[in-house]
């Protein structure tokens, strides 16, 4: 997803946790991370993109990007050798949110085995657009039935590999559980992993 811009940048990745510091001994004054910075960090560090591409990918110059990877890179520094903390700016931006349904309303406990994945557009902390992906694990399922035991958890039916595969660009899912080999999966691709009690997203979105 492109992002609203902020001073011509596309900015996508959304925090979840946005202060850092030392555990261990009182921390020292703030350093403020842009979102822009943390776009940076999340494409060139993250995703392992080319400088070329992460410029690109954010509408700005080679030579901007360049210059904001190392103010960025300067203030993680900053955090890890000097004691500081570290705070994320909280200026809201749009991104994309997914969580796993069998009503297209409700999260599904398991998200293996929902029928389908909505993806919300989130700006100003409302949903502004909604669009709904078939499961491709029950989609197998359907082509090629197969009886399953009703407590089964829907681990060996390739969740790992074809949920994440339909998730590409999210920034944030939302479950009441999810297994660990798919939250790697995810995280894997940028995406933050919330963990919820909750049963509908609008009450999800107040928690974000």
């Amino acid at each position: 997803m492109r992002g609203r811009k902020m001073g011509g940048r596309n900015l996508s990745f959304k925090p979840l946790f946005r202060r850092f510091g030392p555990l261990d001994r009182a921390p020292k004054e703030p350093v403020t991370l842009r979102h822009d910075e943390l776009e940076a960090i999340y494409l060139a560090d993250h995703q392992g993109l080319y400088q070329d591409a992460c410029a690109e990918q954010m509408g700005i110059s080679r030579t901007t990007f360049s210059r904001t990877i190392k103010s960025a890179r300067a203030k993680l520094a900053t955090l890890l050798l000097f004691g500081r903390t570290l705070s994320i700016e909280s200026e809201e931006h749009p991104y994309l949110l997914t969580f796993p349904s069998n009503d297209r309303t409700h999260i599904a406990e398991n998200p293996i085995l929902a029928t389908h994945f909505v993806i919300a557009e989130i700006q100003q902390g409302a949903i502004t657009s909604m669009r709904f992906l078939e499961n491709p694990v029950v989609e197998n399922l359907r082509r090629h039935p197969i009886d399953l035991p009703a407590d089964h958890d829907g681990r060996g039916l390739g969740a790992g590999r074809l949920i994440p595969e339909i998730l590409k660009g999210v920034s944030i899912g939302v479950f009441r559980e999810i297994g660990d080999g798919l939250r790697r999966n995810l995280e894997g691709l940028g995406m933050g992993v919330h963990l919820t009690d909750r049963h509908t997203i609008d009450e999800v979105l107040k928690e974000l």
